[in-house]
């Protein structure tokens, strides 16, 4: 499993294996073993695929990024409406971006940086916190209570994001009290 999202951390941030065979004269000792091990794994992956005249996910999406580069296809959307875009990566951002310059379609996403769990498998927090650097024309709207968790667990969870520095500042209300909602288990 490890090997997997550190193939899949790879390809969706389109590193090149040329770019990967420089990295390891930086590295400590025992992270050289996994990385060795590992680069092995990832060529002979991408030799298959080639080999098999076969693509997987990452590959598509960079695929669809180059023919819409290359004006290979039209596409005329007016709006583009990206879900859970806190969890976003590289090569999708580069997609969205080609998306936009062809078809000049008005983008929505919505996110909360406070929910980005995929940076295991290749999201970039840092292209939703920075989103107004890419898309300087955009607004920012919050959504203030929530519906789904109550007063006391908001608080508490509030309390340990905000020891997270690099994160977006926002104020989160609850709609309902429910007490002791947080038990906690020792073993």
């Amino acid at each position: 499993r490890l090997i997997i999202s550190f193939i899949h951390c790879l390809k969706s941030n389109n590193v090149e294996i040329i770019r990967l065979k420089k990295i390891k004269k930086k590295l400590l000792d025992r992270e050289k073993v996994f990385y060795l091990f590992a680069l092995e794994i990832f060529s002979l992956y991408c030799e298959e695929l080639q080999s098999e005249n076969k693509i997987d996910f990452d590959d598509m999406i960079n695929y669809a990024t180059y023919v819409m580069k290359k004006n290979l296809v039209a596409l005329k959307y007016r709006y583009i409406i990206i879900d859970e875009y806190q969890d976003i990566s590289l090569i999708r951002f580069n997609l969205i971006k080609e998306l936009l310059q062809i078809t000049n379609a008005k983008l929505m996403c919505v996110g909360d940086d406070y929910q980005a769990i995929y940076g295991f498998s290749g999201s970039n927090v840092s292209l939703f916190l920075n989103f107004f650097n890419y898309f300087p024309e955009g607004n920012r709207i919050d959504i203030k209570y929530t519906y789904r968790n109550s007063y006391e667990l908001i608080k508490t969870s509030v309390k340990f994001i905000k020891k997270n520095p690099y994160r977006l500042r926002k104020n989160i209300h609850a709609t309902f009290l429910y007490k002791n909602p947080i038990v906690l288990v020792y073993y």
